[in-house]
């Protein structure tokens, strides 16, 4: 994945990162039924490609630190971005 489509999603990705399991599940809730809140609107003005990019790091994140997501898989977190 190229650097230049996630640096705007980076600062993001890390705020998301250090939040808690439930809280990042959470986001991920909000984000899939676009709820208004600050991470949404943040994650609204990113291209398809950005949002396609930011699922999948989120994806790798959460495959990697062992979290089990109770609503995704980390296989389909991508097809979120195209919900547009």
């Amino acid at each position: 994945m190229g650097a230049a489509r996630l640096q705007f999603a980076e600062g993001l990705l890390n705020q998301i990162k250090q939040m808690s399991q439930a809280n990042q599940l959470q986001v991920m809730r909000d984000l899939a039924n676009r709820a208004d809140t600050t991470v949404s609107r943040s994650y609204a003005n990113f291209s398809v490609n950005t949002k396609l990019a930011f699922w999948f790091e989120l994806g790798e994140f959460s495959y990697s630190a062992s979290f089990v997501l109770e609503l995704f898989q980390p296989e389909s977190l991508c097809l979120l971005a195209l919900w547009e």
